[in-house]
């Protein structure tokens, strides 16, 4: 049965699987073959791609079913995972950022040099890591923030 590739993301992801370059636009949905979903699945969660259950496959069609990704049930396995993809992208750049303070620490105090602050050292991979992680904690907060803000309306509503 073949799968369906989600890029739940809100920006273009390039990937290269099994020798070929594939695009996923930002939430676009492909139809690919299954042991390619499930090389994502165990080689490229990092990149935030997602095999999405059986469902959202129609067989009748050979398409995405859009009629159930619009139901209920459908909508919320799509924001379950969304976050999920977008825990495996922040956790992979957070390795990354982690890996820069702990080993370039090290390799500074082995020089006698640990008055220095590794973050000098960081390369242009590691800058966009901490973009990324910075950027996804943003969105996080304001989601917590409108709902923080919608509770306290509802409850001046109340009393």
């Amino acid at each position: 049965m073949p799968a369906v590739v989600w890029n739940p993301l809100d920006e273009k992801v390039s990937v290269r699987m099994k020798g070929s370059w594939f695009e996923f636009k930002p939430d676009q949905k492909k139809i690919m073959d299954d042991h390619m979903g499930m090389f994502i699945t165990e080689h490229r969660k990092e990149d935030g791609l997602i095999v999405l259950p059986a469902d959202f496959y129609n067989n009748e069609t050979e398409m995405f079913n859009a009629e159930y990704a619009n139901s209920v049930e459908g909508k919320a396995i799509l924001a379950k995972f969304r976050e999920q993809a977008i825990n495996n992208v922040v956790n992979h750049h957070r390795y990354i950022i982690k890996n820069l303070q702990v080993s370039l620490k090290r390799d500074l105090s082995t020089a006698g040099e640990a008055h220095v602050n590794p973050l000098i050292y960081a390369s242009d991979g590691e800058i966009r890591s901490m973009e990324i992680v910075a950027k996804y904690n943003k969105l996080k907060q304001d989601a917590t923030q409108k709902k923080v803000d919608k509770a306290e309306d509802l409850l001046k509503k109340i009393d």
